[in-house]
């Protein structure tokens, strides 16, 4: 630590008088690390009189009054390092391909299937493949109430699974090969696949409301990668999303008429009246019903026996 020693001549003070010396004002403090002929570090501290701001200016100042010394030519002297404040850190550019394909549009409680295919451009074999898959967080909080997602597809999910699947491992993947993740259509049906090695893992997708979904599919590995001659490993991940719209398979048209088939504005009581349901399909493929009820208040009884005209699987077509 350096430091300046000042001292105030002898005085002398008579009695009844007291003693004044100068006032001492330290507005900073220097500490030195290191030698001189070398590697030095300045520790600078800035005291109540000194302006906060100028600090930097402090340590130039405190620079220009030490003599550097000479220094190797191979060698950078340590007060000619330029003080950065910040960084960035970039991550590696991943080096796969991640494709979604779907049937658009989806049906409310339908399980809906997702076609996820991975595929892999690196040089070298990528580790510890895992996949994330579902509703894209920061979304509306009833959408993630009503959105359910699941790998396996033959029972319908319920309130109990999530509407984002983590950390699924999916294992190594060398150069070329793909990952088909649901391999199969919006029916379930199996798609034909050359690829040589294929592993598969169904996405299913079950919204109980309608609207628009933004759905995300991130994919991350591990990959050995050399960086000045010096071998590390590296985590990459890629992410696409996509956004599905939900909408309600058909819709119910109700309207009276009277017994002569007459439209009815109003009913009156103790008269009969007929109630026509028509069914119009909003799907862009055909609908099997598997039933239908009809189901009236206390204040009205049916005049014959109720039967459903759309049992044993009756179909709807969907509109032209």
């Amino acid at each position: 630590m350096r430091s300046t020693e000042i001292a105030a001549p002898p005085r002398r003070v008579r009695a009844g008088e007291s003693a004044h010396y100068p006032c001492l004002k330290i507005t900073s403090l220097d500490l030195v690390l290191g030698s001189e002929a070398g590697r030095c570090v300045v520790l600078n501290w800035q005291g109540g009189g000194g302006d906060a701001a100028s600090t930097q200016e402090a340590l130039q100042a405190t620079r220009s009054f030490k003599r550097r010394p000479r220094l190797p030519d191979s060698e950078l002297h340590w007060d000619s390092i330029v003080i950065q404040a910040s960084t960035m850190i970039i991550s590696r550019v991943p080096n796969i391909s991640v494709h979604l394909r779907h049937d658009p549009p989806a049906l409310t409680n339908e399980m809906y299937c997702l076609v996820v295919t991975v595929q892999s451009h690196e040089k070298t074999c990528i580790r510890d493949v895992k996949l994330t898959a579902g509703l894209k967080p920061g979304q509306d909080a009833n959408l993630t109430q009503k959105t359910h997602v699941t790998l396996h597809g033959t029972e319908p999910c319920d309130e109990s699974y999530p509407a984002l699947l983590t950390d699924i491992p999916v294992g190594d993947l060398h150069p070329g090969e793909q990952v088909n993740l649901a391999k199969c259509d919006w029916r379930g049906n199996r798609l034909g696949c050359s690829v040589k090695y294929v592993l598969e893992k169904m996405l299913y997708v079950r919204c109980g409301t309608v609207g628009s979904r933004m759905f995300l599919v991130y994919v991350s590995y591990l990959i050995n990668t050399t960086i000045e001659e010096k071998e590390i490993v590296c985590k990459c991940h890629k992410d696409e999303t996509v956004t599905i719209e939900t909408v309600f398979p058909f819709d119910v048209a109700v309207k009276f008429v009277s017994t002569k088939f007459e439209h009815l504005e109003r009913v009156y009581a103790d008269i009969p009246f007929l109630l026509m349901t028509d069914l119009l399909s909003a799907s862009p493929w055909a609908l099997t019903i598997v039933s239908s009820e009809l189901q009236l208040a206390p204040s009205m009884t049916p005049v014959d026996q109720l039967e459903s005209q759309v049992d044993n699987g009756e179909n709807v077509g969907h509109p032209p």
